[in-house]
């Protein structure tokens, strides 16, 4: 037999060992290059059809790996309301009676590409949905799978739904866990995405929270931020093996993941009180909504190029249109920080910081220039952290703008605890020790300072512990 099971290169090869298994239980038949499916109702196909073999090992393992009953499972079943006529590769019942589908299958060749691989979760759920009660779909192509929970979500959706690989189906029927996203597992762990698909999930999040107006924009963005602070500590802080916190497990009340995600922020404050000083806002339906939406991009695994992207566009229209602040185009912040070809040996100050986007700007291009001029040392790397760490400085006098400039620093890596927040330029006093005007340490000063601004005498605000000493000649303003 084992010169029949021949399995093309990408299909797990303990499946031959199942096949095998398989036909010595009676579960399978071969007959030449044919194979037969001894099940509710017996089907025999061609087994040198590559797309076969797959499905012969999925039967297989659907047997003697989950242990379903092979009379509770049914091949090619044709699915009413799908025009032209359809046939499910593969249904797994609730019991042997094949009255109620559990679980559909569709199989596909080892090497099929990504857009027919795209294709094959879409049948899967139109044959699912058109069997009705259907709880789960799983697509297998032998080296990828994707295992869908159908009851309970709208026919469309394809993300929150994702419980992961094949693997993840339960044996005989039991509860599917509660949690499919699982820290350092390379199957079930987020991934960094695209800047486009993060740019999207990004601005999907945000007007989840302002809701057309109902929150005001500067409000709206602070509770973003405060959702990020938390999901950035959820991927630095997650050990091994560990769901991660920042999810909405299966069938979860929106109330409980509310909840988590609080506790979840509340010790993000505990390890970085510089930053956010307020509770966290908004309803528990609304953090649930915003954590669907991003719960799977790992945003500290992106490289600060993609990052910058993604973030630069959903900024802009933000601070144009619904903060009205003026904030500054990328390529002319790209070119200010270019002229001025900092280094890591420079100490940078922005004194009208904003959102951060010269401060991070500078940081790309000293992480580019420490790249090319270190490459191959050994603490390259360190040497990188340390300059995002102690050679960026801001200061910001908008409490919520600084501490978005916070957060953002935050998310590429570090320099966050270094910005002054709530405070004035012009003024004399500062917490940071740095920022002491008698103890001048930086080399560059870079940003977009709010020229037209009109500075009075006794102005505390803008003045802080200063005063606003007129030349001889003019007059007070």
């Amino acid at each position: 037999m084992a010169e029949v099971i021949e399995l093309p290169h990408g299909v797990p090869p303990e499946w031959a060992e199942l096949i095998a298994e398989a036909e010595r239980r009676g579960h399978l038949e071969f007959h030449g290059s044919r194979i037969c499916y001894k099940c509710a109702k017996s089907h025999e196909e061609n087994f040198s059809d590559p797309e076969e073999k797959v499905r012969a090992g999925v039967f297989a393992w659907l047997i003697l790996v989950k242990g379903y009953s092979p009379a509770a499972i049914k091949l090619e079943v044709n699915v009413p309301r799908r025009t032209p006529s359809d046939y499910a590769d593969i249904v797994v019942y609730t019991d042997d009676s094949c009255r109620t589908p559990y679980l559909v299958v569709e199989t596909k060749r080892v090497d099929v590409s990504k857009s027919d691989f795209r294709q094959a979760i879409e049948q899967a759920f139109g044959n699912a949905n058109s069997l009705r009660d259907t709880k789960l779909a799983l697509v297998d192509c032998g080296s990828r799978s994707a295992l869908y929970a159908v009851a309970g979500y709208p026919p469309e959706e394809r993300h929150q739904n994702l419980l992961g690989t094949r693997d993840d189906l339960p044996k005989e029927y039991d509860d599917i866990s509660r949690f499919a996203i699982i820290a350092g597992d390379p199957e079930h762990d987020i991934r960094p995405l695209s800047a486009a698909d993060t740019e999207n999930l990004v601005r999907r999040a945000h007007a989840v929270i302002w809701a057309g107006g109902k929150r005001d924009p500067l409000t709206a963005f602070d509770e973003w931020s405060k959702l990020l602070f938390a999901k950035i500590h959820d991927e630095r802080h997650t050990p091994n093996g560990q769901p991660r916190r920042f999810q909405v497990g299966r069938n979860e009340e929106d109330k409980i993941v509310g909840e988590r995600i609080r506790a979840l922020y509340a010790d993000a404050q505990r390890k970085n009180p510089s930053i956010f000083s307020e509770d966290l806002k908004l309803p528990d339906d609304k953090v649930a909504q915003v954590v669907r939406i991003i719960q799977c991009i790992a945003f500290t695994q992106m490289d600060v190029d993609s990052l910058g992207a993604a973030f630069e566009s959903f900024f802009g229209s933000i601070f144009r249109g619904e903060l009205g602040q003026y904030f500054t185009r990328r390529e002319i912040v790209r070119f200010v920080c270019a002229l001025l070809e900092p280094s890591d040996r420079d100490k940078v100050l922005d004194p009208t910081a904003g959102s951060g986007g010269f401060l991070l700007e500078t940081l790309i291009q000293v992480w580019h220039y420490i790249e090319q001029a270190y490459a191959g040392q050994p603490d390259l790397e360190r040497r990188k952290y340390d300059f995002a760490k102690d050679c960026l400085f801001g200061i910001e006098i908008h409490e919520k703008l600084g501490r978005i400039c916070q957060t953002n620093l935050m998310l590429h890596k570090d320099g966050h605890t270094n910005v002054e927040v709530d405070r004035s330029c012009l003024d004399l006093k500062f917490r940071n020790p740095y920022l002491d005007p008698e103890k001048p340490i930086f080399t560059l000063v870079v940003g977009n300072p709010p020229f037209g601004d009109t500075v009075r005498k006794g102005d505390r605000d803008h003045l802080g512990d200063n005063e606003l000493v007129l030349r001889q000649g003019s007059s007070a303003g």
